[in-house]
């Protein structure tokens, strides 16, 4: 009788651990669910047109075929905005000059910036024996001109002539 009883028990304990489980296994079904829902609310995603796996919104291309993916729609004015393309100023020989011209234009409250200070080369920052330019938007060009023609600046050097193309056929090789 004993035996039954605790048999009984034991049945009766493994029958509400077994419910208990599939229980646990619903909440973290419907969990892990609403955690993809809510993930999905707050990160854009695009659905690529070849295979229609979902990416996110910044990717350029599908992480499953490769296949190119349309841009965001939201796309930053300043960035499609014409007067914020940048446009060289000058050129120099050297980053001396060029960072005191970018720091006269900065003063007078025009953006101004050097790319080359951002290459990098076996020389160090700005490649060796390379033209420095000093650039600033579109918007701010007359104004960075006026006050590059009123400095003591040296200016750039003429380019130099581009080496002919060859003669087509061979023609003028001995």
């Amino acid at each position: 009788m004993v035996r039954q009883q605790v048999q009984k028990e034991q049945e009766a304990t493994l029958s509400n651990a077994t419910q208990h489980d599939s229980t646990l296994k619903r909440l973290n079904h419907l969990f892990a669910s609403n955690t993809l829902i809510i993930n999905k609310a707050k990160t854009k995603m695009k659905t690529c047109p070849y295979c229609g796996r979902e990416n996110a919104d910044a990717a350029p291309s599908c992480v499953e075929c490769t296949t190119e993916l349309p841009p965001s729609e939201s796309v930053d004015a300043k960035l499609t905005d014409p007067s914020e393309v940048l446009k060289v100023v000058t050129i120099f020989a050297d980053l001396f000059h060029a960072t005191l011209l970018k720091d006269r234009l900065v003063a007078a409250g025009i953006n101004a910036c050097i790319p080359e200070e951002l290459a990098s080369s076996p020389f160090g920052t700005v490649p060796a024996l390379a033209r420095i330019t000093v650039q600033v938007a579109t918007r701010d060009y007359d104004a960075a001109r006026e006050i590059f023609a009123l400095s003591n600046l040296p200016q750039p050097p003429p380019l130099p002539m581009p080496p002919p193309p060859p003669l087509p056929n061979g023609m003028g090789q001995f």
